[in-house]
């Protein structure tokens, strides 16, 4: 091609016809920018091409991180668990519900803020980043300005869910120094504390008892306790969250992402009729964060009711977008059409909504 051009261009100036030679000079070097051009514009494809292979890839992956994390470790539901039975215990103990008959059958009613379990509990929680903070969360943030609009919504639940892990580790963190303290507190003041004689095991429990002190120690046990429960469901919501965002980038389908709150551990929330206001709203004095998905192509509200069906609450919920509500259990939800009820939902331990 070059040397054709070059007989062209001698041709022409060898016939004196210097206005055309330079004429077909500049369209030579037009073709051979455009060429250029053409080149860098293959190459940028390609590049992006290459690049757009490699975000799937990690959005991939972080998908297999989420489900694999939960079906070998389910740390969430282990964690609230542990909670569920082990504040039951305290708040008895605190009201002074346990008699001195059930401390003498039952001794790890002693000090169930130092039990076995609770030792599990932390353990789960110095593991807690490795199983739920994913290295490859981690990655696509730090690569944000690559993605484009359309994984915003993505990346915004990605940004919710490191912030509610970090929450979590640091009420774990809270509730052992919580306990830590106590422990040592115990153990310079009172010798019997980790005996097991008998004599020992009966001054625990008149310390039980009668001890006010150690009340409001268990009191403060509590709160701190539920600060870390409240953080264990809103980080495992979050997380149900970016795998419902996931799924909704890959096909979009409410029945796929019912799927995946369902892998995740969650139950639909209870359908209740909008005729009934009498029965007695009971909420439970658990607290938790519930995923909610607005599958409709519109913003729609959402009322939270009080005990007497009233509306508590107003939330809008965006289109085709992804919330995190905290709610006891047993709190009622409505949607309305034209300002009348049209459903009602029960919240129930473990839950999820979908709007549609």
């Amino acid at each position: 091609m070059i040397k054709f051009f070059r007989k062209v261009r001698r041709r022409l100036l060898g016939k004196n016809q210097f206005t055309r030679y330079i004429i077909y000079a500049i369209g030579e070097i037009i073709l051979v920018v455009i060429g250029i051009l053409i080149a860098l514009q293959v190459n940028n494809w390609n590049a992006e091409q290459k690049s757009e292979k490699q975000r799937q890839s990690l959005i991939s992956d972080l998908k297999e991180e989420i489900q694999k994390g939960h079906s070998q470790f389910n740390l969430f539901k282990r964690l609230n668990t542990i909670y569920i039975t082990s504040d039951s215990i305290l708040q008895l103990i605190q009201e002074g519900e346990i008699t001195e008959k059930e401390y003498r059958e039952n001794k790890e009613l002693l000090f169930p803020m130092f039990s076995r379990q609770q030792e599990n509990l932390f353990l789960m929680g110095d593991q807690a980043e490795k199983f739920i903070k994913t290295e490859t969360a981690e990655i696509i943030l730090q690569k944000r300005s690559e993605y484009s609009e359309k994984y915003e919504q993505l990346l915004y639940y990605l940004k919710l869910y490191q912030s509610t892990v970090a929450n979590l580790k640091s009420n774990m963190n809270r509730v052992s120094e919580n306990q830590n303290e106590f422990m040592q507190y115990m153990l310079d003041h009172y010798p019997w504390f980790y005996a097991s004689d008998s004599l020992s095991i009966e001054k625990a429990i008149a310390f039980s008892l009668k001890n006010t002190n150690y009340k409001t120690r268990v009191k403060l046990f509590r709160r701190n306790y539920d600060l870390l429960n409240k953080s264990v469901t809103s980080a495992r919501a979050s997380q149900a969250v970016v795998m419902g965002e996931l799924v909704r980038l890959h096909s979009g389908k409410v029945s796929d992402i019912e799927n995946a709150f369902s892998e995740l551990g969650y139950l639909p929330m209870k359908l209740v009729s909008c005729a009934d206001d009498s029965t007695e709203i009971r909420q439970a004095n658990l607290f938790q964060f519930n995923p909610i998905y607005n599958a409709t192509d519109h913003p729609v509200n959402i009322h939270r009711l009080d005990p007497k069906y009233r509306i508590f609450e107003t939330f809008e919920l965006p289109s085709k977008g992804f919330v995190v509500f905290g709610q006891a259990e047993g709190t009622l939800f409505q949607v309305d059409e034209n300002e009348q009820c049209a459903k009602r939902f029960k919240v129930k331990r473990s839950s999820y909504l979908i709007v549609d």
